[in-house]
């Protein structure tokens, strides 16, 4: 619709007192109307042009856009919307993004030096010239997108005919908005793509502890020095992972690895705060409780100790070793985290240091946390074997078949899983279980969300510590059960199973969740670091543990070792060699001394500054200093340690044992 021929049906309309175009109504608007009401009925493509594409060629030249000058240029240098033959260029059409889409039309061409009007029938149309084919106007046709999406090099047949114009295929019809969305896209049930890698990783996993049973069953040396089969499956999967299976499965990479160490771990957590405390032993007068807490608070601080201790020698290390790979001293304060609290927290923390701009901490957390499980048992289980032989170990017994292949025989007898607490016909026990567990999930997510209003890097901090959050969700959540007087529904034994079920599937998800690329490029520093820690970590754990005082101070010894290089798990089970009829109450005291642990929180929040950039880095060493002079201060105000009851050379202060006889706790 050219502007004469809206003036003359605006005049008509006048006059007929149709009123169609009032006044106030200007050549924009109607135009505006028009496209929208043509871009809703024109077809793609009429009869008359499918006619004329079967009878002659499509004609296009080669053409090339450029979207931020908005300019369409002729390739080859060929004349733009001219049906003659000359090669002269002319002004190429161009598109100004300012000009809501409008095009400059090319209606004349040089020849000889002057230019010449083109006929009519040889040019392009002008603005609001409709074209006989489509019925749209120039500006209807020219807007910016649809010129790129038509400008394709591969639909150009300018080399068959040069001398032709180009024309452009239109753009399909759109689909209906009411068309419903392929599944898997937007649909409500479609199936999305992290929960289904979230299971490809967790089948994987259970792959691999499958064939770790197999290789403990069939490998002697697995057998003799007791590792675990989750073990085995870790290292096998972080080799996988690293050689090419990351990428095979759709999602399945070492992000997604981590996030599920991360989330089991929280788990791990949700499910010690939900377990019931061991129940005492009757007509002892408390003893028992009090022997339970003594040992509790002298093994929480000596883990606090220690914790400190490797946070100082792991700076030291990395700061004079880390020259070989480029390697910050600051991630010399991830050992700590690795060692003596395991790959969940290591990766938690990893986690919010990256968040902070150090790159690759993950990496080298979960490196020192694979070095830290490796050291627990190739050290752990061979000091335990010679404190048995040495008799140190006074409720040891012989290592069974079963128990070094790793599984019992048909016929023999087991400890029981637990027992029945609801109907299997209104809800399964274990179900049960796993509703507290989801309960208290979702309120470990809303209190991180409470502690993420605190300002500063303490709220950052402690709302990204997602396992302390489950922890104290769970207290809570056993608290509401005791005041409805149903905390019975609690097996203690299922939900330590459920506790077993996610530390090992987070142990093998850690070793996954390794990039060899980072360990490789940091290896010496990494490696030199990991055996000088072992190795003070061993010193600290058997002169601090020959002098708790207790007829099982060895045992103690073990788990604390256990727990500062792997989890407590990894400790428990190095008790367990020592006494597999759990006479003693070191399984129970390990249980109890996460309390006095929590002293541990102001060394913690001062690697968070040091890493979020509140304290330099030799200042944080210097309160990590004084931090650690203050624990083992108070060790010695509490009476934490005393005499000797054991040595290296197998000795054993019969005294001092007799003097302070421990009585057995059931588990």
């Amino acid at each position: 619709m050219t502007r004469q021929r809206f003036a003359s049906m605006k005049a008509r309309s006048t006059a007929s007192g149709l009123g169609r175009y009032s006044g106030s109504t200007s050549f924009s608007r109607v135009m505006s109307h028009h496209s929208s009401r043509i871009a809703r009925s024109t077809p793609p493509c009429s009869r008359r042009f499918r006619r004329r594409r079967r009878d002659r060629p499509r004609r296009a030249a080669r053409a090339t856009c450029s979207d931020a000058s908005g300019t369409f240029s002729g390739a080859s240098g060929g004349a733009v919307g001219s049906r003659s033959g000359a090669r002269e260029g002319t002004a190429p059409v161009v598109l100004a993004p300012s000009s809501m889409g409008r095009v400059s039309s090319v209606r004349s061409r040089p020849v000889a030096g002057r230019t010449v009007p083109l006929p009519a029938s040889k040019r392009l149309p002008r603005t609001g010239d409709r074209s006989p084919r489509t019925g749209r106007t120039a500006r209807e046709r020219a807007s910016v997108h649809d010129v790129l999406a038509r400008c394709s090099p591969q639909r150009s047949e300018r080399s068959r005919h040069p001398d032709r114009p180009t024309r452009y295929r239109p753009l399909p019809r759109r689909p209906s908005r009411t068309r419903p969305p392929p599944h898997g896209e937007h649909s409500p049930g479609a199936t999305r793509s992290i929960p289904v890698s979230a299971l490809f990783g967790l089948s994987l996993i259970g792959i691999f502890c499958a064939i770790g049973m197999v290789l403990r069953r069939w490998i002697p040396s697995f057998r003799t020095n007791l590792v675990p089969a989750f073990v085995i499956a870790g290292f096998l999967g972080a080799i996988a992972m690293n050689i090419g299976l990351s990428g095979v499965l759709d999602g399945v990479d070492h992000e997604l690895f981590t996030m599920l160490t991360a989330q089991l771990f929280t788990l791990s957590f949700i499910s010690i705060g939900l377990t019931p405390p061991p129940p005492s032993a009757a007509g002892d007068g408390g003893r028992t409780q009090k022997v339970l807490l003594r040992g509790a608070w002298a093994m929480g601080l000596t883990w606090t100790f220690v914790f400190a201790v490797q946070a100082l020698i792991g700076v030291g290390v990395v700061a004079a070793t880390g020259r070989f790979g480029g390697m910050d001293a600051m991630y010399g304060f991830m050992v700590p985290f690795a060692f003596a609290q395991g790959p969940g927290q290591a990766v938690t923390f990893a986690g919010i240091f990256e968040q902070q701009g150090w790159d690759d901490a993950v990496n080298v957390g979960l490196a020192f946390a694979s070095a830290g499980f490796a050291a627990a048992f190739l050290v752990g289980v061979p000091l335990a074997k010679w404190g048995m032989s040495k008799g140190l170990a006074t409720h040891s017994m012989g290592i069974s078949d079963s128990v070094a292949k790793g599984y019992f025989r048909k016929d023999e007898e087991t400890e029981s899983m637990g027992t029945e607490t609801t109907f299997s016909g209104s809800v399964d026990t274990l179900g049960f279980h796993m509703t507290m567990m989801g309960i208290a999930y979702l309120l470990a997510h809303g209190l991180a969300w409470i502690f993420g209003h605190i300002p500063g890097f303490v709220g950052q901090t402690i709302s990204g510590m997602m396992f302390m959050n489950g922890l104290l969700a769970a207290y809570f959540v056993r608290w509401v059960l005791r005041r409805l007087q149903v905390e019975h529904l609690l097996n203690r034994q299922m939900q330590a199973k459920l506790t077993g079920f996610t530390t090992d599937y987070v142990v093998v998800a850690s070793f996954m969740a390794v990039q060899a690329a980072v360990v490789v490029a940091w290896l010496v520093p990494i490696l030199i670091t990991c055996v000088i820690i072992t190795a003070i970590t061993v010193l600290l754990c058997v002169a601090i543990g020959q002098r708790y005082g207790s007829d099982h101070d060895f045992e103690r010894t073990m788990g604390m070792y256990g727990t500062l290089t792997g989890t407590t798990p990894t400790g428990l089970a190095l008790v367990r060699i020592l006494d597999p009829r759990m006479r003693t109450t070191t399984m129970a005291e390990m249980g109890l001394m996460n309390l006095p642990e929590m002293l541990y929180i102001p060394a913690m929040l001062t690697i968070s500054a040091a890493f979020a950039g509140e304290l330099g880095l030799w200042a944080a060493v210097g309160v990590m200093a004084a931090l650690t002079a203050g624990y083992f201060v108070i060790m010695l105000i509490t009476q934490s340690f005393g005499k000797r009851t054991w040595t290296l050379r197998g000795a054993t202060d019969g005294e001092s044992a007799a003097a302070d006889p421990e009585p057995s706790v059931p588990a």
